[in-house]
C-alpha cells in the first residue's frame, strides 16, 4: 500500500498530493518517490526501482531524490518522525549462495525516507518545503 503525501512551501509552492510507494498492482515494479531535477528545477515523481531516473519534464538525468542529504535541512528531528518510509529489496547474487549451497534471498538495498525536516524548494531555493502524510492509496 502506498502513501499520499502533500508537499508545501512557505513561498506558496504546492505541487499537490504525491502518490508515493506502490500499490497492490505495481509494488513489485514501481516505487514512486519525489525527485528534484537540477536542470529545470522540477519536483517530479520518479520510479526508484529503475536503474536510471530521468526528469518527467525535460528528460534530464541530472536528478536527486529527496532523501539526498543536500536537499534536507537537518533540524535535529529523529528518524522516528517520518512521513514516508519504504525499503527497496534486491536478490542477493546467486553465485554467492551456490558456493555455500544456500537459497538466494532478498536483502534491503536502500531505505527511502521523508521526514518532518525541511527540504529544498525548487521554486524559491530555500529549505522551507515540507512533506505531510495525507493518506494511503492502493
Amino acid at each position: 500500500m502506498g502513501n499520499v503525501v502533500e508537499a508545501k512551501c512557505t513561498c506558496g509552492y504546492t505541487p499537490g498530493k504525491l502518490f508515493l510507494g506502490g500499490g497492490k498492482s505495481n509494488f513489485k515494479t514501481d516505487c514512486s518517490f519525489p525527485n528534484l531535477c537540477l536542470e529545470c528545477k522540477n519536483l517530479f515523481i520518479g520510479n526508484m526501482k529503475v536503474p536510471f531516473v530521468v526528469c518527467s519534464q525535460c528528460d534530464s538525468s541530472s536528478v536527486l531524490p529527496y532523501d539526498d542529504p543536500s536537499l534536507i535541512h537537518n533540524t535535529g528531528l529523529s528518524e522516528d518522525s517520518w512521513v514516508f518510509s519504504q525499503e527497496l529489496y534486491s536478490l542477493v547474487p546467486v553465485a554467492r549462495f551456490l558456493f555455500f549451497k544456500r537459497k538466494p534471498k532478498w536483502e534491503v538495498t536502500r531505505k527511502l525516507m521523508l521526514t518532518n525536516e525541511k527540504y529544498l524548494c525548487p521554486k524559491c531555493d530555500n529549505f522551507e518545503l515540507t512533506f505531510k502524510f495525507f493518506g494511503l492509496w492502493d
